[in-house]
């Protein structure tokens, strides 16, 4: 194309309008793209394919199927990053501006063609690139409401959300712990019959030991001091309920500085006096 323009400058229009007559949809769509990473093309091919979709539009086109004819069921883990995931996105959300009785959910769509391992691997890469991240914690919210509905544990959730999660008191300050706390609540809030609780997430991935060690220092830390002590006194909580021994507790946790504190609140509270 780049070879054509250069020979034919006057004739770039015309090239298109023979693609839009000659070419199907699908690649077309993807000529059109790799045409607008040409600066001298790009005004001509963005309005060619601004008016293709516009098309879609106007024939009542379905999400599902303009996400087929952009190309985006095939991308697999660059589907976040390719600017069509955008395009599609704002396709949806005039479609059903103008077609209120059939309204789609974009995330069905993506996870029909993706499932969850799909979806979880874009989700990754999309996070790692600033460029992305807007759109990849969309997606990743579109995931964690399918997980709800499906009734997934906070606890099988933890190491997903936080990925290689910190092991110090920074790990309660990072986003992602604050987004695995929001999911934690509306799960126990929507099935109260299998509700769990922070410490039970958090034991997916470090012992009694750590966690003490972490909570301590979180104490610390100014403005986290009511969070450290909350976490204390949830790991307390969940002690009584498993009626730990505390004798195997102050063998487990020798050398913690606060250890020796927290059994004698654990035996008060227990009545184990």
């Amino acid at each position: 194309m780049n070879v054509y323009n250069n020979k034919h400058p006057g004739k770039q229009t015309n090239l298109f309008k023979t693609l839009t007559t000659k070419c199907k949809d699908k690649p077309l769509i993807k000529i059109l793209e790799e045409a607008k990473k040409f600066p001298n093309l790009e005004s001509t091919a963005s309005k060619l394919q601004t008016e293709k979709i516009q098309s879609y539009l106007a024939s009542k086109k379905s999400p599902d199927e303009v996400f087929t004819l952009l190309g985006l069921g095939d991308a697999w883990d660059n589907v976040i990053g390719n600017p069509l995931f955008k395009t599609w996105l704002n396709y949806v959300k005039k479609f059903d501006r103008e077609n209120p009785g059939k309204k789609t959910d974009w995330y069905f769509t993506l996870h029909t063609s993706y499932m969850d391992n799909g979806v979880e691997s874009m989700v990754n890469k999309g996070l790692q690139n600033p460029s992305t991240v807007k759109i990849a914690e969309k997606v990743q919210g579109g995931l964690l409401k399918r997980w709800l509905v499906n009734e997934v544990s906070p606890d099988h959730t933890f190491n997903w959300i936080l990925r290689y999660p910190k092991t110090d008191e920074k790990l309660f300050a990072d986003p992602r712990f604050e987004t695995w706390a929001k999911y934690l609540s509306d799960f126990n809030q929507r099935y109260p019959d299998k509700k769990t609780n922070v410490i039970n997430g958090l034991r997916t991935s470090y012992t009694n030991r750590s966690l003490l060690q972490m909570f301590e220092a979180t104490k610390k830390v100014p403005g986290m001091e009511k969070l450290g002590t909350t976490l204390e006194n949830a790991m307390l909580n969940k002690w009584v309920r498993d009626k730990e021994n505390p004798a195997e507790l102050s063998k487990m946790l020798s050398g913690v500085d606060t250890a020796d504190e927290m059994i004698r609140r654990y035996i008060k509270i227990a009545n184990l006096v």
